[in-house]
Order: structure tokens, then sequence, then C-alpha cells
């Protein structure tokens, strides 16, 4: 008796685990693009793992019924949803409901955009304008009063062209520059700090016209000045001086032809 209630909690077991879902979620990357003004667009990778193909599949069937809802997600699952900014905040949300294979590991994506800027201006002048992060932003990684960034989540903030990181960030972050000349300030958990701090200095655009005119100021100003006017002034006595020979050579030349004319006529 005792070995056929085991035999049958067995099979209910199995059973069981044929109709639900099961995977894990092993890592999350969020990547924040920052524009000149201090809004982002936000992209969120779920890694996923799961433990025979046949879970994979069935997950790829479920991701079609969901689509691409975020509130749909996350009914579906808790963990899917936007981690950065408030829910108030979140305009043309979607999900990409289609399972990626990255190596040994699945992976779907939601991206977003935010209605207000998540950097605050703090500071203005006629080269450059002084941003820092709003706490608003980065809400979800409060506790208590740390931030804490979890393990297996990584946050990518890509910053605009003509940045200058202002303070250290914190917690502790790793900054690169990508091939199109953006920064790139990363933090991969587990990280902790009373603050999360990021701030830098945007600097504008200046106009040709201003361009053209501090380069003229800057030659006048310059050391080098004396030779650089030294060599125009002999290029210019240069150019006269071929000038006036090609003149004389040009005069002669119709004076000869003057002459050949005027003895032709007079054989003639």
């Amino acid at each position: 008796m005792k070995e056929k209630i085991i035999l049958c909690t067995i099979i209910l077991l199995l059973i069981g685990t044929g109709f639900s879902q099961i995977y894990e979620i092993s890592s999350q990357k969020i990547i924040v693009e920052v524009n000149k003004n201090g809004e982002a667009s936000i992209q969120e990778k779920f890694y996923l793992t799961f433990p025979n193909t046949y879970q994979v599949e069935k997950f790829r069937e479920e991701s079609k019924e969901l689509g691409s809802s975020l509130d749909a997600w996350r009914n579906f699952d808790s963990s899917f949803y936007p981690h950065i900014g408030t829910a108030s905040e979140i305009t043309s949300g979607i999900v990409n409901p289609t399972l990626e294979r990255d190596g040994a590991f699945y992976y779907f994506e939601l991206t977003y955009d935010l209605s207000s800027p998540i950097m605050h201006k703090t500071d203005e002048t006629s080269r450059m304008i002084t941003y820092v992060l709003e706490e608003r932003a980065i809400s979800e990684f409060f506790s208590g009063n740390l931030v804490v960034i979890p393990k297996g989540t990584t946050i990518s903030f890509v910053l605009p062209q003509s940045t200058e990181i202002r303070k250290v960030p914190q917690p502790e972050a790793t900054t690169w520059i990508r091939e199109d000349g953006k920064k790139v300030v990363n933090w991969t958990g587990y990280k902790s700090a009373n603050a999360f701090i990021l701030e830098y200095a945007y600097w504008k655009q200046i106009a040709p016209s201003l361009e053209i005119s501090m380069l003229f100021y800057s030659l006048m100003t310059s050391e080098g000045l004396p030779p650089i006017l030294g060599l125009l002034i002999l290029l210019a006595l240069a150019v006269y001086w071929k000038k006036k020979e090609i003149g004389s050579r040009l005069e002669n030349y119709i004076i000869d032809h003057s002459d050949m004319e005027k003895t032709r006529e007079d054989n003639e």
C-alpha cells in the first residue's frame, strides 16, 4: 500500500511538471540610452535557463499568447516589468516576445521610453550643461536607505557624445567609450551604496561662425603667429613676382609679334 502511494505521488509530480512552466531568470541587463536633453530610451533583457527543450518550446508558445503587452507579462511573472522610472512615466512600452538564443541562455527583451527626463539639469552656461540623475529613475533599486543592485543585474547608462563625468559614480562603476564616441557607465551587481550618483557635463556644439572666430583669435594670440605671418608674406611676394614675370613675358611677346607684322607689311 505504501509503495502504491509513493508511485502515485511520483506520477502526480511528473504530470505537474509536464504542465507547469519551469525556467529560471539567470541574469538581467538594463541599457539606458540618454540623449542630450536628459531623456531616456530603455532596453531590458531577461536571460532565462530551462531544464529541457520541451520547456523552451512551451515558453515560446506562452510568449505568443502574451504578446507585446507589458501588463500581460507582469501578470505572467511579477519579475518581468520595467525597472527604470515610474509606471506613470512609461510610454511606448513593448515586449518583444521572441525568445532568442545567446550561448547557453535564452532571452527576451522589453523596450520603453519615459515621458519625463531622468537627468536633472543643475547648471547651464554658454558652453555646457550639468546633469544629475533623478532618484526616481532608479527607485526600484532602493532598499531602505541603501541602493542595491542585485547579483546578476547589469545597468548600463549610455551618455551622449561630448560628455564629461563630473563626479565619481556611486556605487562603484566601470566606464568606457564606445566606437561611436559615447561614454558608457556600467554597474554589475552585487553592489550597494548610500546613494546612486551619476553626474556629467554635456558640452554644447559650437556654431561654425564661432569656430572660425575662435580659430582666428587663437592664431592672433598664438606664439606661432610671427612665423605664420612671415610665411604668408613670402607666399604673397612669390605670387606677386610670378605675376609680374608673366605680365612682362606677355608684353614682350605682343611687342615682338607687332614688329614682325609691321616688317611683313613693309616688305609687301
